[in-house]
């Protein structure tokens, strides 16, 4: 599943046939030219023809590649991939393939290296062709959206005429491989699926084309049955009966083969395939295997009805306890093949006996959620992943992860039940990301099990194995800042999004000397090896920190932090008069990787941080909490189609004495919307609000909800408020089971349904250092907000309280909280 939209960097080609009118006109044209039959003995070549009118050579021949052998004719040409592969970023329109008519031979020529002067790549020859397939007299070909070629043929090596369904060439490497697609045989040959334009027999792959070409199949001569024996009393096990039904046969409507199941007592129920015509046109798939679901064992039967088919045996038997610890389902009933070559089981309960659904619309269908109403409908989370930071605590340990117990039913509720060391201090834990996410939701081979660990200081970005064991993640894969220094000339990692093309994109506040740059890493979603840069080269934005993208509109738009070098070192406000910190929006073309515009948002727009699009991916528009201005602004796409940038809520400064400054700003750190895009929540850390605006209007929203949390105005504190446009009376202190919350509110995260608001208090640790030293001293805390999502408002919970002074390794400051099954701030919808 591709992102990108129209451009041809998303992949070869174009999306659709309308968006390759709108591609550039052409400058050159490859033509093959022929000199057989001329008499003069010289080979053919392809000749390179200037049709741009600005050129001085416009209408003439610039290159001629001559062909190694005389007398190839030829004739038609096609392309190593094409628009069939749009949206796959690994395939490169780059070389050109050339069949010729008479000799056989398949010419593949390099075009990417030098356009203007190609040259041969490879030669594929005629005995090569004849000895693997049959066939000769090479004339179309095509790309195929599995990144094979497809070659048709007019005879065989004798010069007679052969109707075949074409030969296929493996594209890339040396071995390519030819296969005759109309001989079963050939089969030993594959290893990567393809799909053929094969008409409705099932020779095309399993099954059949469409449900009207299946009536016209043949007639069944034989029936397999499931026969039961649990509850008969005689203790035998079930058996598949083989039942014959052709009517011409002495044996007709006679049981002819019985194969009894290796165990008793499972209730053989119904039974499904191991691929059908959901692979039609996919000639590695065979239906040669019958799934045999055990309602009440649950085991799952694998039936080889492919070797001898009057005759099945038993292939595989899938135990129940692998299911249960893999699944924890049991009871297994429906069994149908996927497309994409799995095999998907229904069940009726979990080991225990309840009942248990697992077939629905959700993360069954590959990772998250089809819409984020959907993700609304998703389970209640049960624990939560925190990053904890001891960097500038003065221990000298390193960093960990923590998983949260959240489950108001567990008697570790509100407990650090796991904690994972990183291996390495001084890394600065910040923001986290998935593998992978809604933006895959479809992708069956796609597996949300891998936490992005990006790190802010040391640029390391470490990948945790939560799938294993998600009470108890592990180190997967650390990514050098080395690797990421040398591949990308970044540094500093902050916000991590998975792609729908199965890459990781994480930004980048800096390069490695500490000046602001804002590029994007890309990682293999596989391997996690660095890739290199996501952004064309000399299109790094000035400063980096967050991003969004919205494929649909074709946009992503990051915002801006500050210099590393500067920031790293706590927070001044000359450096701001000094230009090394952020006041701008970028917005990018996200299939070319341009930066086309930058928005700058005034002194009221400083350092803008968080950004996030409206859920719905048909949305083109978006909110950004902006920091030191203390404001949010609307960012959406003008009817003219550049984008702009409307502020639509301010926090007034407060007048205070015995702080940095004469005015105290709620400096907004933190800012998400509600899956269904009916709420807005942010942070005041300084001011220590946490607020909840209604944005049903998005030009205008209303403040429905705010619950104060700490701060540095609170009664009895440091700092006296002299002017304060908003209260009466500065607020009390917050205690939650007796202790002082220390700190602000500071990274907020929403439960799926909306309903419940996590929060913590640190931002980072160098800052933590400079406005709450009392925290860093006495360790961060993560709490509970209980959400009205009716009319609004905000309560705090006065049971949830996880104290990170409490730490076994020493006070730790906990920053931004992920769930394992995603959430409104991890998850793109495309």
């Amino acid at each position: 599943m591709a992102t990108c939209s129209s451009s041809s960097s998303c992949g070869p080609g174009y999306k659709t046939p309308l968006d390759a009118m709108k591609g550039p006109r052409e400058k050159i044209i490859y033509v093959p030219c022929i000199y057989r039959n001329s008499g003069n003995g010289k080979p053919d070549y392809l000749a390179t023809v200037n049709v741009d009118p600005s050129s001085p050579q416009y209408s003439q021949v610039i290159h001629r590649l001559l062909m190694p052998n005389a007398n190839d004719e030829l004739h038609h040409s096609g392309w190593n991939t094409c628009s069939s592969c749009f949206g796959d970023h690994t395939q490169v329109r780059d070389r050109l393939i050339l069949p010729c008519l008479i000799s056989s031979r398949v010419y593949v020529v390099d075009v990417g290296t030098d356009p203007l002067a190609p040259r041969i790549h490879k030669v594929v020859e005629a005995e090569d062709i004849q000895k693997k397939c049959g066939l000769a007299n090479m004339h179309t070909s095509h790309c195929l959206a599995c990144g094979e070629i497809m070659i048709s043929s007019l005879g065989d090596p004798s010069g007679n005429g052969k109707d075949t369904p074409d030969l296929l060439v493996k594209a890339g490497g040396d071995s390519d491989l030819l296969l005759n697609l109309g001989e079963r045989q050939t089969r030993k040959y594959r290893s990567d699926r393809f799909f053929t334009t094969c008409s409705s027999s099932s020779s095309c792959g399993p099954g059949y084309k469409t449900p009207l070409d299946a009536m016209k199949g043949p007639r069944e001569k034989i029936i397999y049955v499931p026969c039961i024996y649990r509850n008969s009393g005689n203790c035998k096990p079930d058996y598949l009966a083989t039942v014959n039904v052709d009517p011409s046969s002495p044996q007709y409507s006679q049981v002819i083969h019985r194969l009894s199941m290796p165990n008793a007592n499972d209730e053989l129920h119904h039974s499904g395939w191991n691929t059908c015509s959901s692979c039609f046109g996919d000639h590695t798939q065979v239906r040669d295997r019958l799934i045999l679901p055990c309602l009440n064992s649950s085991r799952v039967y694998v039936v080889d009805v492919g070797t001898d088919s009057l005759a099945p045996r038993i292939h595989k038997v899938v135990e129940a306890e692998d299911i249960q610890k893999k699944c924890g389902l049991a009871n297994m009933h429906n069994s149908h093949c996927l497309a994409c070559g799995e095999i998907m089981i229904s069940t009726l309960g979990d080991p225990s006996g309840n009942g248990k659904a697992t077939c629905s619309s959700s993360s069954s269908c590959g990772p998250g959620y089809k819409t984020p109403l959907d993700a609304m409908k998703g389970p209640r989370e049960k624990i939560i992943y925190v990053p904890c930071i001891y960097r500038n605590s003065g221990n000298g340990k390193p960093d960990y992860l923590a998983t949260v117990n959240v489950d108001p039913s567990s008697p570790q509720y509100s407990q650090v039940i796991h904690r994972l060391p990183m291996p390495n201090a001084n890394d600065e834990l910040h923001h986290s990301g998935w593998n992978t996410c809604s933006s895959c939701f479809g992708d069956h081979t796609q597996v949300r099990d891998r936490l992005i660990l990006p790190c802010l200081i040391s640029s390391r970005v470490y990948v945790v194995d939560v799938g294993t064991d998600p009470l108890a993640p592990r180190i997967h894969k650390v990514v050098e800042a080395e690797d990421i220094q040398k591949k990308c000339g970044l540094a500093n990692m902050h916000t991590s999004h998975c792609l729908a093309c199965g890459e990781i994109m994480i930004s980048s506040l800096g390069d490695p000397s500490g000046n602001g740059k804002g590029g994007f890493v890309l990682l293999d979603g596989k391997t996690f090896k660095v890739k290199g840069n996501w952004e064309a080269k000399g299109q790094a934005a000035r400063f980096g920190y967050d991003f969004w993208y919205q494929p649909r509109h074709n946009i992503m738009v990051s915002s801006e932090w500050g210099a590393p070098k500067v920031f790293s070192k706590g927070f001044n406000i000359e450096d701001v008069q000094a230009g090394h910190y952020g006041s701008q929006l970028h917005f990018w073309d996200w299939t070319k990787h341009t930066r086309i515009q930058s928005l700058d948002l005034g002194v009221d727009g400083q350092i803008p941080l968080e950004v996030r699009f409206l859920h719905n991916p048909d949305a083109d528009q978006g909110f950004v909490g902006c920091a030191l201005g203390s404001s949010v602004f609307r960012f959406f796409k003008t009817k003219d189609g550049p984008w702009a940038a409307e502020k639509v809520i301010q926090v007034p400064p407060k007048k205070v004495e015995g702080w940095a400054l004469p005015e105290m700003p709620g400096l907004i750190t933190d800012i998400l919307l509600s899956l269904d895009d009916r709420f807005m929540y942010f942070s005041n850390w300084l001011h220590g609000d946490i607020r909840q605006y209604d944005i049903t209007d998005t030009k205008n929203p209303k403040l429905v909800g705010q619950v104060f949390l700490g701060g540095s105005i609170v009664k009895g504190g440091p700092v006296t408020v002299l002017e304060d446009k908003e209260l009466k009376e500065p607020p009390e202190p917050v205690y939650i089971k007796g202790k002082k919350i220390p700190g602000g509110p500071q990274m907020v995260q929403l439960s799926l349904d909306g309903r419940r608001l996590y929060v913590t208090t640190s931002l980072y640790s160098a800052w933590d250092k400079q406005f709450y030293p009392d925290m860093v001293k006495d360790g961060a805390v993560m709490m509970q907000i209980d959400v009205d999502t009716d009319k609004g408002g905000l309560k705090l919970n006065p049971n949830f309280l996880v104290d990170f002074g409490k730490e076994p390794g020493g006070p730790a400051l906990a920053h931004e909280c992920r769930y394992p099954g995603g959430d409104c701030t991890s998850d793109i919808w495309i």
